[in-house]
């Protein structure tokens, strides 16, 4: 279940009075939105080739491989929030759906 459902439904059961998300909440929430569809094309695109790192790789490897692109990822996501505004982290989230939806219509996703 997603965290900001599970934040909500906590919010609630314990008669927390509604707010609304300050900037930096949105920032961050924009920031996932825009990196959720750039990350999966990236794991896509390097894990398509025949003999890729994640075919061969044994338990540990796989294990660090994980942990590093989560390390890269909450990496980008600290600078992203750091640096860009939300507008744009919402502007670029459209267009990296947009392409992300396009791509898997169109079967050269590869799911």
């Amino acid at each position: 279940m997603a965290f900001w459902l599970i934040n909500l439904i906590h919010r609630i059961a314990s008669d927390e009075p509604y707010r609304k998300a300050n900037q930096r909440e949105l920032r961050f929430f924009g920031a996932i939105f825009a990196s959720v569809p750039i990350w999966v094309l990236f794991i896509f695109l390097f894990s398509k080739a025949e003999r890729s790192y994640l075919h061969e790789a044994g338990i540990a490897g796989l294990c660090l491989y994980w942990a590093g692109g989560a390390t890269l990822v909450a990496l980008w996501i600290r600078l992203w929030v750091k640096f860009v505004p939300t507008t744009v982290s919402w502007a670029v989230a459209a267009g990296a759906w947009i392409v992300m939806i396009v791509l898997d219509l169109t079967g050269k996703l590869g799911l």
